[in-house]
């Protein structure tokens, strides 16, 4: 049994500049869509909830960007990840997934000088959620992409 390791190097590379281009991806389809409005009509929607309940209409809506704005970049990423990888896409999507955490904190803390500023001020549910919709999608797209890499080799034999 022969270990590919140029081809495990290849796809390990791949998998992190895939988690750096959804950094850049993400916040780009963001910002477009709060520019189109999105992220007013999202937080109008949490005025439909009652005065005491309001801050799950925030939650709500923040979810919403997120999912609005995640779904597609990192489902076409996820998609090709999975395309790309020979074994183990789960890996592969959660070493994406790491890569596009770390180099938004790298991003945020040296670039931006959010840091500790930025999370004094942001309640710690708000990374939670972005954590949690990141990670869920990378895993999901990526084995997504594995799937259908294995169920179209198996339509052309």
């Amino acid at each position: 049994m022969q270990i590919d390791l140029k081809g495990r190097i290849f796809e390990i590379i791949f998998a992190i500049v895939i988690g750096v281009f959804s950094y850049y991806a993400f916040f780009s389809l963001y910002g477009l869509l709060a520019y189109a409005g999105l992220n007013s009509a999202a937080i109008k929607l949490g005025g439909v909830f009652p005065p005491d309940c309001r801050v799950f209409g925030l939650i709500l809506s923040k979810i919403i960007m997120q999912l609005s704005s995640a779904l597609p970049v990192i489902g076409i990423l996820g998609i090709m990840l999975g395309i790309i990888v020979t074994k183990n896409p789960k890996v592969y999507g959660m070493l994406a997934f790491i890569s596009a955490i770390f180099f938004y904190s790298y991003k945020q803390i040296f670039y931006y000088d959010f840091g500790f500023i930025h999370i004094k001020y942001i309640p710690m549910w708000v990374y939670v959620v972005d954590i949690t919709i990141w990670a869920g999608l990378f895993t999901i797209f990526s084995t997504t992409g594995f799937k259908l890499k294995k169920l179209i080799s198996r339509a052309n034999e």
